[in-house]
């Protein structure tokens, strides 16, 4: 099978971690993929033949048996220029719930065109991937069922990777005889870092937070830091690609999103059998159910609570169940043949 994919740019986030995966477990099992980046950047090794278009200058999407695209501009790239016959089967994935995606990114009215627009994007696609039911059941409002199909997401990790011999050192100095809390996430709205600083004010003094990710909220979140007076007690190391393997040295994962769709990050920690806090969603309820513990959004209290409970579990509840319900339903086969049903469908 030939297999086109499209994506905005290949710069390390959530979808193109996914797309990497994807892309690896189609070309083990024999498929010819190749990928095709609107916007110039280095980034993701995808593993097959990576190419850089424009809308002016695309390619012949009847070539392929399927042409699967990731986001909005690769959605509108399809919608503009895919022939009105064609054996290619034109598939996108849904991410995330998108008006409450847009409207933190863009604000409330600029938001809703854009999730509008979104909408309007994918309307010429044959398939479209949600993310759990949850995520069918949000769609089913604007799609016909039979064009909705349930997914999951799934994530390579490479555990040999070891963080920054510098980096290593310094959070172990840092840490000490603490309890380690680890996040790497986006510098977001979206991604509630701020609600887990708040939270760290209200923590015993035996807890510490590394913060791995960068973004337009650092500035702000920094000064809160300092507002709270909690300077020595926060380690922000900013960006560092494959933040997965700084998981090794976390006691505890918090994913405090105010918005979700799967999360990769929380599957990482999940395979490396991490205590998890995380945010009480639909979403991340149907696929993690009781192997997380949830707080309240958007309390900083709830949150806090939650942390200390987490630190008084027991690592095999936490963990090591974690782990083994993500390794026996979010695993690559399983990813691999949810995907070849949904290229197969008629």
């Amino acid at each position: 099978m030939r297999i086109a994919y499209i994506i905005t740019s290949p710069r390390d986030c959530g979808p193109t971690k996914l797309l990497q995966t994807l892309c690896k477990v189609m070309i083990d099992h024999g498929h010819d993929c190749r990928v095709y980046c609107l916007k110039e950047k280095e980034g993701v090794d995808f593993g097959c033949q990576t190419e850089f278009i424009s809308f002016k200058k695309g390619f012949d999407i009847g070539a392929y048996d399927v042409v699967h695209s990731h986001g909005l501009l690769p959605n509108l790239y399809i919608l503009i220029h895919k022939p009105f016959i064609t054996k290619a089967r034109c598939i996108s994935t849904l991410h995330s719930n998108i008006f409450e995606d847009m409207r933190y990114a863009f604000g409330a009215f600029k938001g809703f065109l854009m999730a509008c627009l979104f909408l309007l994007s994918v309307l010429r696609h044959d398939k479209l991937i949600c993310l759990g039911q949850n995520g069918y059941n949000y769609y089913s409002r604007w799609f016909s069922k039979k064009k909705l199909v349930v997914g999951f997401n799934a994530i390579m990790l490479d555990k040999q990777l070891k963080p920054d011999e510098a980096d290593q050192e310094k959070i172990e100095a840092f840490k000490k005889d603490k309890i380690l809390i680890g996040s790497h996430q986006p510098l977001l709205e979206i991604k509630g870092i701020d609600i887990l600083i708040d939270a760290m004010k209200l923590l015993p003094e035996q807890y510490r937070l590394v913060i791995v990710g960068d973004g337009p909220l650092q500035t702000k979140l920094k000064k809160r830091i300092q507002e709270l007076g909690i300077e020595e007690r926060v380690l922000m190391i900013g960006y560092r690609k494959d933040a997965s393997r700084y998981l090794s040295l976390y006691d505890i994962f918090a994913l405090t999103s105010r918005n979700e769709g799967f999360s990769l990050s929380l599957l990482e920690a999940a395979h490396y059998g991490k205590k998890c806090v995380c945010s009480d969603l639909p979403t991340l309820r149907e696929f993690y159910k009781d192997n997380v513990l949830y707080f309240e959004l958007p309390s900083a209290h709830s949150l806090a609570q939650t942390i200390e409970q987490a630190a008084s579990e027991k690592e095999t509840y936490l963990g090591e169940r974690l782990r083994s319900m993500a390794q026996e339903n979010y695993n690559l086969e399983r990813f691999y043949q949810k995907h070849m049903e949904v290229y197969c469908i008629g």
